[in-house]
């Protein structure tokens, strides 16, 4: 959901872009170097702990956003669920929704509440 709109599961997927009211205007970067090519690449196949050691060493996660040692330390031993629980009660959805998406996803629905980009 952003900025109280429910957005579809598939959004990256986009063949319908152009009969949208506002155009999903996402480019892809080129001129990236083959060395942020290969790095970017092999950060996204390691394993959990190797990322781990990575967003320490560079004080970045793969998104491109800050982290701390102690951040780091708790997301290891943190559930999956937990922070999409956190996040979706911290949301500005009325409670009835709050609740019957806290019941999706304890059933195994995958809920996110999805933030405005920074620009």
């Amino acid at each position: 959901m952003v900025n109280g709109k429910v957005r579809g599961l598939r959004e990256n997927l986009r063949p319908l872009n152009a009969f949208r009211d506002t155009p999903l205007n996402d480019k892809p970067k080129y001129g990236q170097g083959i060395g942020e090519a290969v790095t970017a690449f092999a950060r996204s196949k390691a394993s959990p702990p190797a990322g781990y050691l990575t967003n320490i060493l560079t004080g970045k996660d793969y998104g491109g956003k800050p982290v701390t040692l102690g951040g780091q330390a708790i997301d290891m031993v943190t559930p999956m669920p937990i922070p999409d629980y956190t996040n979706l009660w911290k949301s500005d959805l009325s409670l009835a929704r709050k609740a019957a998406l806290s019941g999706l996803q304890f059933m195994g629905e995958g809920v996110k509440v999805y933030t405005p980009r920074d620009k």
